[in-house]
């Protein structure tokens, strides 16, 4: 699954690898939590936009933004024939850039937090899928990220896990053209990468409220 996750690169860079204008309050964060707004890539306008989304997708059909309807993760088996994500997997897929995300491992009676990175922290983008609700004249644009079994190498320490997008399967993923389920979801069936390395965190990160470095930094041995 996918819970909490961080966003370290610098503004800059971000703007720079994904080849977008950032949204003017972007800044780097290390502990995101469901409800927050997150950076999204969308396609839009015949190219690309980086915008803010409530991270907890919110179904167009639905009553509003409560707890019943707000999604942060989507299981990618069977989801072309889920209500709330039938409709935005052919026409409302996207990109939600990370550099690392938050397990919990189950170690003698307490939680043990992991951060997942690539090697130097270079960052990727999880596949999502967005949304707009809009109701007397307000509106919400929200997001959820996508989960698959975990990969072997991470599988002890949850059975989910976020998929990651192929860097380059980006642009068909994002391809409104493309409204086909099946083929869009051939684009992520691909063994998830397994450089991907873990780093054990303090239960510093166990608080939502806590958004700082301290949060990625590893536990020295013991």
């Amino acid at each position: 699954m996918c819970g909490r996750y961080a966003l370290r690169i610098s503004v800059p860079d971000l703007a720079r690898r994904l080849g977008v204008e950032p949204p003017a309050d972007l800044a780097p964060r290390y502990n995101i939590a469901p409800t927050q707004p997150v950076p999204v890539l969308r396609a839009a306008d015949g190219g690309r936009r980086l915008e803010l989304m409530r991270w907890g997708l919110v179904p167009a059909w639905s009553k509003g933004p409560d707890g019943r309807y707000a999604m942060h993760n989507a299981r990618l088996e069977g989801i072309a024939g889920k209500p709330a994500f039938r409709g935005p997997v052919r026409r409302r897929r996207c990109l939600v850039p990370a550099d690392g995300w938050y397990e919990w491992q189950k170690l003698d009676g307490r939680k043990q937090p992991w951060l997942l990175q690539r090697p130097g922290g270079t960052p990727f983008c999880f596949a999502g899928l967005w949304d707009r609700w809009e109701r007397d004249g307000e509106g919400l644009l929200s997001c959820a990220i996508l989960t698959a079994p975990a990969a072997p190498a991470i599988a002890h320490l949850h059975d989910r896990m976020p998929v990651v997008a192929p860097d380059d399967a980006w642009e068909a993923w994002l391809d409104p053209a493309l409204e086909s389920a099946h083929e869009a979801l051939r684009l992520l069936a691909v063994e998830q990468p397994p450089e991907f390395e873990t780093l054990a965190v303090s239960s510093h990160v166990n608080d939502a409220r806590n958004d700082d470095p301290r949060c990625v930094e590893p536990l020295a041995p013991e």
